[in-house]
C-alpha cells in the first residue's frame, strides 16, 4: 500500500507541476505526502513488537489508526496553516494517494 500511495503521490505531483507549475506541484506533493507518511507511521507502530496475544495486537492497531489520524490532521494544519500551500492540488495529492490505499487493498497489492 505504501508503494501504491508513493507512486500516486509521484503523478498528482507531476500531473500539477506540469499543468499548473512547480507551486501546485509542491502543494500537490505534501498533500499526496501526508496519508503516505501517516500509514508509514501507523504500520511501524501496529507490526512492531512481534507476536502477541490478540488483546496487544488490537491495542496497537487501534493506537495506530489514532495515530495516522492525528498526523493527518496536523499535516493539514502545517499545509494549509503554517505554509499555506494551494488548496485544490494538496487536496488532490491527498484524495490520490487515499484512493490508492483503497486500491492496493482491493488488488491485494
Amino acid at each position: 500500500m505504501l508503494v501504491a500511495q508513493t507512486v500516486a503521490t509521484l503523478l498528482a505531483a507531476l500531473g500539477f507541476w506540469f499543468w499548473l507549475g512547480g507551486v501546485a506541484g509542491k502543494a500537490a506533493l505534501v498533500g499526496g505526502l501526508i496519508p503516505t507518511v501517516a500509514l508509514a507511521f501507523m504500520v511501524l507502530r501496529v507490526l512492531s513488537g512481534g507476536v502477541q496475544g490478540a488483546d496487544s495486537v488490537l491495542g496497537r492497531l487501534v493506537v495506530g489508526l489514532a495515530m495516522k489520524w492525528v498526523l493527518i490532521v496536523l499535516g493539514f494544519y502545517l499545509a494549509l496553516a503554517v505554509w499555506k500551500l494551494a488548496v485544490l492540488p494538496l487536496f488532490a495529492g491527498f484524495v490520490a494517494a487515499f484512493s490508492a490505499q483503497f486500491v492496493a487493498g482491493i488488488l491485494k497489492a
